[in-house]
């Protein structure tokens, strides 16, 4: 069935003409405007799920693209579009009712709404992506996507644009209140436990992550993954049969390369998911690293440059408040 589409006035108030998709170029009048949207889905390291369009569109082939996108159509709100564009593209179902896009914008021939969500469950390998759109997907930093944009892989938005999703991701509002500390925890819902129960502790399902704050000879240890030009702490998902302090000892030894050291666990976090905050002295340092690891680095400070810096700021200032570190 030929999708339709409303048409709106300058106002964005329906005309009560309606289209055919793809046929705006000769049924589009002037003064006559049509209506987009885009859902951009993160997680909460800071990493944004992109697409890559099919070889055989007609625009932008083979491209990689934000997370989904398309036209709004005849009766719908941009909202039950975007649910719709992103479990047609994606086969997940998400909601936005009682949600407004975080961005709205004007372009030549219309209005563009932008809605900006967090979900850290989602296994791409398991997505139902669409045929006739969708060729892959795969999570991205912001300056892997600067990257891709630099050497024409991905669709060539602005720049600025890129940056000001990653930015609104955390930040709904446009003003900065100077009587808080400059990391506002308001900015990620973070939280610190003292202790969890061994019920939690030994559910695969529940404590999911380990994090190391890792030093050697009074520096920190920062891992650079291979697809990024950030730097993050070492830590990743527990696997299947592990034990939570297994894990962390595991991505330990994979990322830094550590081969004798001493481990304490600091406390439990959540994000979206439970996860245990390790603190490892090291001793020493062997030269084989996990394959997704460029290299390591270390810092008296913390870096500048972080993959996830709406965590790991967080991370280390609880180390610190709980004087496993000075920082």
């Amino acid at each position: 069935m030929q999708e339709m589409i409303d048409l709106y006035n300058k106002n964005r108030e329906r005309t009560g003409k309606v289209i055919a998709k793809g046929t705006e170029d000769t049924c589009q009048l002037k003064g006559e405007y049509r209506l987009i949207v885009h859902v951009c889905i993160f997680n909460s390291y800071g990493e944004m799920l992109i697409q890559r369009r099919q070889p055989f569109k007609r625009y932008f082939a083979d491209q990689w693209d934000i997370t989904v996108g398309g036209a709004v159509q005849a009766g719908e709100t941009s909202a039950q579009a975007g649910e719709r564009e992103v479990f047609e593209e994606l086969g997940l179902k998400i909601s936005l009712k009682n949600r407004h896009p975080l961005l709205s914008m004007n372009f030549a021939k219309g209005f563009g709404d932008v809605y900006l969500i967090e979900k850290n469950d989602i296994d791409i390998d398991k997505l139902t992506l669409q045929y006739e759109e969708v060729k892959s997907v795969r999570w991205a930093t912001r300056e892997k996507i600067f990257s891709m944009i630099d050497n024409g892989k991905f669709i060539p938005y602005n720049k600025g644009f890129i940056e000001m999703l990653f930015f609104k991701r955390n930040h709904s509002d446009n003003f900065i209140d100077s009587r808080k500390f400059h990391f506002n925890k308001n900015l990620i819902p973070i939280k610190f436990y003292d202790s969890l129960t061994d019920e939690q502790l030994s559910d695969e399902d529940t404590v999911k992550y380990a994090v190391i704050i890792a030093r050697y000879r009074e520096h920190f240890i920062f891992c650079k993954h291979i697809d990024r030009n950030t730097y993050e702490l070492p830590g990743g998902h527990r696997e299947h049969g592990e034990t939570i302090t297994q894990a962390a000892e595991r991505e330990l030894r994979e990322e830094t390369g550590a081969t004798d050291f001493v481990m304490s666990p600091i406390c439990g976090y959540k994000v979206e998911d439970y996860g245990i905050l390790y603190f490892a002295e090291v001793f020493e340092l062997g030269e084989e690293l996990s394959h997704e690891i460029q290299r390591i680095k270390l810092f008296k400070k913390i870096p500048n440059r972080l993959t996830y810096p709406y965590i790991h700021p967080f991370l280390l200032m609880e180390a610190k408040k709980r004087h496993f570190i000075a920082l």
